[in-house]
């Protein structure tokens, strides 16, 4: 999610995923999703953000994504920035699966990205046949990383860390940086204990608290200092960049160590890695979402009888939501139509 101060910069220290999700922005996501009588269904997505917001995060339907039809527009504002819009269409056959994702299956996040298992039945009855729409968009976990940031950043240094950097003394800015490793060393902790979690059943428990440790250890060690001189330098983005890849190097190669030390075998160090990355990974996409929006708009065949949407418009169910209405927990939309019998 977008951080709104002007020390939103030192995010970036320690974690890669804070710097993916800084690569990748607002897009606005439109999809109007129409079903025949039949049950054949034509959908269409748009998306329009900033050209830099298509880079990274959430997969947005590329142009070679197979059964669908993608067209670009692109303008570029009086202040330099290019906007585009990504629009796709496909019609899915009567009986076909819906897509689920965004994502082609070669996407490096298409394991991580956001899902939406979505579901179109008939059932007919004696007063005619009735269409049930219903989609979930599956929770995005944010609380328990969400939670060190609130626990660090309390009283004194929340109050700091809301003013302009450049208006802080060097002790404070250190503070405030101290602040971030910190909330970044607990992220951090808790990729690594996500993985353990996972694969609780072949990592014992002592070697998991190891892992813990050794990415404590890595964070533990990281000083404030240099970051501090960096607030001046007109390289500092670079510069800082280059320093979370070290530490999340670093920290990546203290678990591999840690479980080798507890004799864990080169197989399940390997499962672990992939384990702890993916978690990672899902991460940053559930961060990335965090400042977008979407506008699902559903029309069934007949007459609508129920939905929980937001408003019925020209005859089109419509939900529109934030990111935080898919936060820890499942969005459920659904819709029901009846085609009266003849």
């Amino acid at each position: 999610m977008k951080q709104t101060n002007g020390m939103a910069w030192t995010v970036g220290l320690c974690s890669a995923a804070a710097l993916l999700a800084a690569l990748a922005g607002c897009i606005k996501r439109t999809e109007r999703i129409t079903v025949h009588q039949d049950g054949r269904a034509d959908l269409s997505v748009e998306f329009n953000g900033d050209l830099d917001d298509f880079s990274g995060g959430d997969p947005m339907l590329a142009a070679e994504a197979p059964g669908w039809t993608v067209t670009e527009e692109r303008k570029t504002h009086d202040d330099g920035k290019i906007e585009m819009t990504r629009t796709a269409q496909r019609s899915v056959p009567p009986g076909t699966q819906i897509p689920d994702r965004y994502a082609l299956p070669s996407s490096e996040n298409a394991d991580v990205c956001l899902t939406f298992p979505t579901t179109v039945t008939i059932e007919k009855r004696g007063d005619g046949a009735y269409y049930h729409f219903r989609r979930v968009y599956t929770a995005r976990e944010w609380a328990r990383y969400e939670y060190h940031q609130e626990h660090v950043f309390k009283d004194d240094l929340k109050e700091l860390v809301e003013q302009d950097p450049d208006s802080l003394t060097p002790d404070q800015q250190r503070q405030v940086i101290l602040g971030f490793i910190e909330v970044e060393k607990m992220k951090a902790v808790e990729h690594a204990r996500a993985a353990g979690e996972e694969l609780s059943a072949v990592v014992g428990q002592d070697a998991r608290l190891a892992v813990e440790a050794a990415v404590r250890g890595v964070y533990d060690s990281i000083s404030a200092d240099w970051a501090v001189d960096l607030m001046t330098a007109p390289d500092k983005g670079e510069r800082i960049a280059a320093e979370a890849e070290r530490i999340v190097g670093e920290a990546k190669a203290a678990i591999r160590a840690a479980l080798s030390r507890e004799g864990v075998p080169p197989s399940v160090v390997e499962r672990f890695a992939a384990a702890h990355d993916r978690h990672m990974r899902r991460y940053a996409v559930a961060q990335d979402l965090g400042d977008e929006a979407w506008e699902v708009r559903v029309r069934l065949p007949g007459v609508i009888v129920g939905h929980n949407g937001d408003k019925l418009d020209g005859g089109e169910v419509v939900w529109a939501f934030e990111a935080a209405a898919l936060t820890d927990r499942d969005l459920v939309l659904m819709a029901t139509s009846r085609v009266a019998a003849p």
